[in-house]
């Protein structure tokens, strides 16, 4: 098929779409695994900050057993 608009064949329309959407995918995966980055990063530092080697939530629930 022939897309006369275009001037190019249908299978190289579909096959240019498929790849706008690999490479549209492909960003938000990225932009996915940046954000989970800065959140352990994020988490990380907090943790450094705490000095007792335990996650706030684990704090936390100590300090709830001890009240």
């Amino acid at each position: 098929m022939w897309d006369k608009d275009r001037g190019i064949g249908m299978w190289d329309w579909l096959r240019a779409a498929v790849e706008a959407c690999r490479r549209r995918t492909h960003a938000e995966v990225e932009a996915a695994r940046d954000e989970r980055r800065r959140a352990l990063l994020m988490l990380a530092d907090v943790w450094e900050r705490s000095g007792d080697g335990r996650v706030p939530v684990q704090r936390e629930q100590a300090s709830r057993r001890a009240a």
